[in-house]
């Protein structure tokens, strides 16, 4: 299965999303959109979401939503609605592929944790002769490995909410 993964085309994506998912640990959140956090525990406004207290609610999971923000936090966000579950990025060109950008919605659509309760959809934009922005197939191996890292991420700060109390 790696061999598959690892096309010439392939490890090119999978290439650039880790990539990206490398920047996302060094990167800051300069839109202050995200809630400080303090010992493992998610502070401030996002205390009650991340407690799993206002799951009841908004209708979502916080664990997935606040997972799908630190997946993608390298990616400028262009609008987020946790009531109704809704993050989509603006595009984003990786230094290492500046012809080539991407664009990503998340939603999340139930207060379950499981890969069910929230939908990725990635779009890919290339660069043509004549320099417009032209559609490009997204591959699925890049969707299926940014959905296992929500899913990682957000079981890390599920244990992590769990183990503080």
């Amino acid at each position: 299965m790696l061999r598959r993964l690892l096309t010439i085309r392939g490890a090119r994506h999978l290439a650039l999303v880790a990539g990206g998912l490398v920047l996302l640990g060094a990167c800051e959140d300069p839109l202050g959109f995200h809630a400080l956090r303090t010992g493992g525990k998610v502070a401030g406004a996002d205390a009650e979401l991340a407690t799993g207290t206002a799951d009841q609610t908004i209708g979502i999971n916080a664990y997935l939503w606040r997972a799908s923000l630190d997946t993608f936090a390298f990616m400028p966000l262009n609008s987020a609605d946790p009531a109704g579950g809704v993050i989509v990025t603006d595009w984003y060109a990786p230094a290492e592929a500046p012809d080539e950008r991407f664009k990503a919605n998340i939603y999340i659509t139930d207060t379950a944790f499981h890969a069910n309760s929230f939908r990725l959809t990635l779009f890919r934009q290339g660069r043509d002769m004549t320099g417009s922005w032209v559609d490009l197939p997204t591959h699925e191996e890049t969707i299926r490995l940014l959905e296992s890292r929500i899913l990682e991420r957000a079981s890390e700060l599920r244990a992590a909410d769990k183990a503080g109390g």
